[in-house]
């Protein structure tokens, strides 16, 4: 099945420039934009708002996605359990949803970061080029529209201000193996940065091996000295077994089922195939010293076999 999606938006919000890429090292004195989409410092939101810097947690371990999680209060997640190696399930202050992650929101730079189903791609954030993740408890659907009922999180990526590049290379037990790579190069109003990320796992369960490819592009340009104009391309490549819920006896034969092989799911296909391209536009503008009207436009096309 092949999905293709587009969406526009444009809002005019009060105060300063709404993409704060960076945040004091006085922890009391953290600019978000999340909860109010413009700049503010964090003891003046009216909102439960947590935010993470990508390097420090990287120097407590973190692996892979969901980890960004870890702590946060009223944030709870799973994974390597059922499906649950696929598809992370995280629940926001007990809200949980119909169908996995439906009750939050994902964003990059504000931007909704959600695949063909709808739901947020949380394995396949391009976490090498994010710089801090902001995570927005209580519901900001007034904001960001249906799929924010419990909370949203935001992974806002670097600003280039440089040239250069690094890469990294990670390995863990069940053969797991992580390669990322960045390269940034800022010039005067502007700047690109890029970055690739390849993910294997063999799993700690048969039918549970993964393979991720993602590449993530990201330029910004000044049109004039009150107009920004930034441009995202984001592609993936995501092959998985899913773990079978097929039922088995102490001694791991495989009893008889109602309705045999075709009576139960448990027994179907356990693999899946995702590729993407997201390729979004955000044009930002100060109308005055206290307003910016920003304008954004997102185009969607996934493939989903399995």
């Amino acid at each position: 099945m092949k999905y293709r999606t587009m969406v526009l938006a444009l809002a005019s919000v009060a105060g300063t420039p709404a993409l704060a890429q960076s945040a004091p090292d006085d922890e009391r004195d953290v600019v978000v934009v999340t909860a109010t989409r413009s700049e503010q410092d964090s003891l003046n939101v009216a909102a439960s708002v947590t935010t993470r810097n990508v390097d420090e947690l990287r120097q407590q371990g973190f692996t892979y996605g969901t980890d960004e999680f870890r702590g946060v209060p009223g944030v709870f997640f799973r994974r390597g359990e059922g499906d649950g190696d696929e598809f992370p399930f995280v629940t926001v202050r007990g809200i949980t949803g119909n169908h996995g992650n439906d009750t939050f929101l994902a964003l990059v730079d504000g931007i909704p970061f959600v695949g063909a189903d709808e739901e947020v791609l949380l394995y396949e954030v391009p976490y090498g080029a994010v710089e801090r993740v902001e995570d927005v408890r209580g519901p900001v659907s007034a904001l960001y529209g249906r799929g924010a009922i419990a909370g949203a999180v935001n992974y806002l990526t670097r600003t280039p201000t440089g040239s250069g590049g690094r890469l990294s290379v990670s390995a863990g037990s069940d053969d797991y193996y992580r390669a990322e790579g960045l390269f940034e190069n800022g010039w005067d109003g502007g700047g690109f940065i890029g970055s690739a990320t390849c993910e294997t796992y063999e799993g700690w369960r048969e039918h549970s091996a993964r393979q991720n490819l993602n590449l993530f592009g990201k330029a910004k340009f000044s049109l004039s000295s009150q107009t920004r104009l930034t441009a995202y391309l984001n592609y993936l490549d995501r092959e998985s077994e899913v773990p079978g819920a097929i039922p088995t006896l102490a001694d791991g034969t495989i009893p008889p089922v109602a309705g045999g092989d075709e009576g139960f799911l448990g027994y179907g296909d356990t693999r899946n195939e995702l590729t993407g391209v997201l390729a979004s536009l955000r044009l930002d503008h100060e109308a005055s010293d206290t307003g910016e009207i920003a304008f954004s436009a997102q185009s969607k096309r996934f493939e989903l076999r399995r």
